[in-house]
């Protein structure tokens, strides 16, 4: 009976040993795997972070590109040259609608010519008509 408790005795002791071993194992191991794990998460965050940064501003650059080309467009050049250049096309009339104390510089307006057809340029105009100007005098380009 002595030798049958001594066998078992045996293969519990190499059974414990080898549970140990492997739990001294894991415990070294262990914060190795956790910090791979925890620097995985952390590089994977920050590449869902980039992705959307990336999508943000694909989405920007192609609403700039769409105001690009709505800018470079001939109907906006021609709007912006009526509007700030004071430009109009060939054989047509602009009409001005005055009210009250705007009927003179109304006047004026019909008397200063428009357009590319002019030498001067429409600051030059505006700065002779309030500034260079005497009383009952038209500018003249």
């Amino acid at each position: 009976m002595a030798w049958v408790k001594h066998k078992a005795g045996k293969k519990i002791w190499k059974k414990s040993a080898l549970i140990t071993g492997l739990l001294i194992i894991i415990v070294f191991i262990s914060p190795t795997f956790w910090k791979n794990f925890r620097k995985t998460k952390t590089i994977n965050a920050e590449i869902k972070n980039l992705n959307e940064e990336i999508k943000n501003l694909e989405n920007k650059n192609s609403s700039l590109k769409e105001l690009l080309d709505f800018l470079n467009s001939p109907a906006y050049i021609e709007e912006q040259s009526r509007l700030k250049l004071g430009m109009k096309k060939d054989r047509e009339e602009i009409y001005i609608i005055a009210h009250g104390e705007n009927k003179a510089a109304a006047a004026a307006l019909d008397h200063a010519p428009l357009g590319p057809l002019s030498a001067k340029n429409s600051f030059q105009l505006w700065y002779e008509y309030f500034f260079s100007r005497t009383p009952g005098r038209t500018v003249q380009p």
